[in-house]
């Protein structure tokens, strides 16, 4: 099952990005530095740890789609707001990383 394949990065999606997000927050940047608040250190840096494999391992952005809309059961959409959903799951990695390494997160690293 994936929750067992990328067990925090299903933590992440799951907790932040569900169906209900829009009643949480009007963007996705809150939702993730909830998660970065309230997840701790390890789920966090493994999250961020997930999101680079899938990125690395998975080129073909259909694919990419059916893993993080069908598999994840991510119920947010970023390309309304001018996001690829590569582009964003980009930003969100930086985001976690850069907590991971001690920042906030609030500002990705480059």
């Amino acid at each position: 099952m994936i929750e067992e394949r990328y067990p925090s990065l299903w933590r992440l999606i799951s907790s932040c990005f569900h169906q209900d997000w829009d009643l949480e927050a009007s963007t996705w940047e809150p939702l993730v530095q909830r998660f970065i608040a309230t997840a701790g250190a390890e789920t966090v840096t493994g999250a961020a740890r997930e999101l680079g494999q899938v990125l690395q391992s998975v080129a073909d952005n259909d694919e990419l789609h059916e893993l993080v809309y069908d598999e994840l059961g991510c119920a947010y959409d970023p390309r309304p707001n001018g996001l690829e959903v590569r582009d964003w799951l980009e930003q969100i990695r930086l985001r976690l990383h850069a907590a991971s390494m001690g920042g906030k997160g609030s500002e990705p690293a480059g």
